[in-house]
């Protein structure tokens, strides 16, 4: 009889041993995927991070230049973050460097055009792409920048007093007819 209880030990043992190797198995794998996961969504801020801070000093290069950045096709942005190892993110308006993510400069034209991926561009206006690399990971970014005839305007409600600017307005709606800025009838 106790050769019995020894063997029925000994397997019960063994059955606990299988067990806690299977969670320790279990757990291992589960925190594996855990850190891919988590490594390939911090990669893909960082390429969007990248992408927005392309854009902006892109949009930050236009207003400096009085938009003339964008007007040549070797113009680009191109940004890097200190600490990032293979790391980039570019705004570019040479369709050869990105065929389907380039920007397309449209804004001394009253006609629309066609730009990356088929976008029609408004007259007007700069269409910029951006493109945020992190290894393997990319994210793209676009935004549409419109500079209107009157870039700077003031809008009221009520009276406004000024001295040395030039006053363009209209009283009625009914005057201002087919929207064109040229026949304001103040």
């Amino acid at each position: 009889m106790r050769r019995k209880s020894k063997g029925v030990s000994l397997a019960t043992i063994l059955i606990c041993l299988s067990v806690l190797v299977a969670a320790l198995f279990l757990t291992v794998s589960a925190s594996l995927s855990h850190l891919s996961l988590v490594s390939s969504v911090a990669q893909r801020q960082h390429a969007e991070n990248l992408a927005e801070a392309a854009l902006s000093q892109a949009m930050a290069r236009g207003i400096q230049t009085d938009f003339e950045f964008g007007s040549r096709p070797t113009d680009r942005v191109q940004v890097t973050f200190p600490g990032l190892d293979d790391a980039e993110g570019i705004v570019t308006f040479s369709r050869g460097e990105f065929s389907d993510g380039f920007s397309s400069y449209n804004l001394n034209s009253d006609a629309s055009m066609v730009g990356a991926g088929g976008t029609n561009i408004p007259p007007e206006s700069i269409h910029m792409v951006a493109r945020g690399r992190v290894g393997n990971t990319e994210r793209w970014m676009e935004c549409v920048f419109h500079r209107p005839p009157y870039p700077d305007g003031l809008v009221a409600t009520g009276s406004v007093e000024a001295e040395g600017l030039q006053l363009s307005g209209v009283k009625e709606s009914e005057k201002y007819v087919g929207g064109n800025p040229e026949e304001i009838d103040p």
